[in-house]
């Protein structure tokens, strides 16, 4: 009898052994593998470049995070809803942040267009912030570009001329000389202190006999008149609020305090400073030829300005035809 028990109790023991041996190896066998996660790619988008009155290069950077990542510019006019897709003919891969660009052709002159980057990959899909872009409207003899703005009936540059040649092609007269500058009786310009980088941003100062001449500056726009400073002026509800109205908001070219200033009307009056005797008043004034004679007086021209201290466009204001003062252009 006993035999018989330990004969039963090993062959209990055995079978135990295998169901556990049997276990241990499908609990092995049905062991998951790691998930694979899948990220999606990183798309930031960048200002426009190379922005010009038809075309525009659009920039981004993207990090794929995933094989075969595909990649999609979205452009619109800002003024409309419908967005239009160019996708690119090359796929990304790889965790490195890569630069892509657009070559956005066949736009329109002086419009205002959003766009995005889309992004697609096996972990999913990415779209970038919205960014914006103008082109410019109108180009000058020398191939300097403007930006307009409607202000009411009339359509005025928004930046200041900064060419060298009447629209035909003929020369402006440089005059860096004082005493050559003050005996001026016809057309020249100068750049403040006489350096052509203050250009880029200020653009030219230039003598009374250059916008009243008949030769004009830039085809389809010219030199307004002081009357039309002032139908500027009332739209913007008067003299007394106008300037600041007109004036680039902040102090990045404009000293403090900047009294005023909004740049409401999208004017973005800059303080290019003046040419009389010396040079003067960079960072603090805007003055703004008109081609209107003053009270009649030879050689006297009406001008407008706009000062840093105080949101006032001053109207009709009398200076001698051979000082220099900026030119802003208006729509015929």
């Amino acid at each position: 009898m006993k035999a018989i028990n330990r004969y039963g109790l090993l062959k209990a023991i055995a079978f135990m052994v295998l169901v556990i041996s049997l276990f241990s190896c499908s609990a092995c066998d049905d062991e998951p593998n790691p998930p694979v996660i899948l990220t999606k790619a990183i798309a930031v988008i960048r200002p426009a470049t190379n922005v010009k009155l038809n075309s525009a290069t659009i920039v981004a950077t993207i990090t794929p995070n995933e094989d075969d990542t595909k990649v999609s510019f979205e452009t619109k006019e800002t003024s409309t809803s419908v967005w239009e897709a160019h996708i690119l003919p090359t796929t990304f891969s790889g965790k490195d942040t890569l630069k892509v660009t657009f070559d956005f052709p066949a736009l329109k002159a002086g419009t205002s267009y959003d766009f995005r980057i889309r992004v697609i990959n096996k972990g999913g899909e990415a779209v970038s912030d919205i960014n914006s872009f103008e082109t410019y409207a109108v180009t000058d003899y020398d191939g300097n570009m403007y930006h307009t703005v409607t202000i009411g009936n009339q359509i005025w540059l928004k930046e200041n001329f900064k060419g060298t040649h009447f629209s035909n092609g003929d020369p402006i007269p440089n005059v860096t000389d004082q005493a050559a500058w003050n005996k001026m009786t016809t057309p020249a310009y100068c750049w403040y202190n006489n350096d052509s980088k203050n250009s880029k941003v200020y653009g030219g100062l230039y003598n009374f006999y250059v916008v009243s001449d008949s030769r004009g500056l830039l085809i389809g726009y010219h030199a307004p008149s002081l009357n039309e400073w002032i139908i500027l002026s009332d739209y913007l509800g008067g003299a007394n609020i106008a300037g600041g109205k007109m004036k680039e908001s902040g102090y990045s070219h404009w000293i403090q305090p900047n009294a005023g200033a909004t740049n409401s009307s999208g004017f973005t009056s800059l303080p290019g400073g003046v040419h009389k005797d010396t040079f003067g008043n960079l960072g603090d004034a805007s003055v703004f030829w008109s081609t209107t004679k003053f009270m009649n007086m030879p050689n006297a021209a009406s001008s407008v300005d706009i000062g840093e201290t105080s949101a006032f466009l001053q109207l009709n204001g009398g200076n001698d035809s051979n000082r220099g003062f900026s030119v802003r252009m208006v729509k015929n």
